[in-house]
């Protein structure tokens, strides 16, 4: 998966513009940020078994070390005024 997101992570180095947003499923943010953090890539698991549906993951290029850094992980703040939006609130009831 990474082998398939790091063309696009180039594009968006040199596209010219200072912010992107980009929207992708759990097992690619999770793939990358493994990647980012060095950890071994079999082991992207590790990083949450669900990530909450419109999270957001925040990445910062560093032009001077010519590297992604991770700034945010799975935030999900702005869904707390909402929790019927959350995952743990998907339970149907069954009474």
């Amino acid at each position: 998966m990474v082998r398939r997101v790091l063309p696009f992570l180039e594009e968006l180095k040199r596209c010219g513009h200072d912010k992107a947003a980009v929207v992708t499923h759990g097992g690619v943010i999770r793939s990358i940020t493994a990647w980012i953090l060095g950890m071994k890539l079999a082991e992207w698991r590790l990083l949450g078994s669900d990530l909450e549906n419109s999270s957001i993951t925040e990445l910062s290029y560093d032009n001077v070390h010519d590297r992604f850094r991770l700034e945010r992980f799975n935030d999900y703040a702005h869904l707390e005024k909402f929790p019927e939006l959350l995952r743990e609130n998907w339970k149907e009831d069954k009474e």
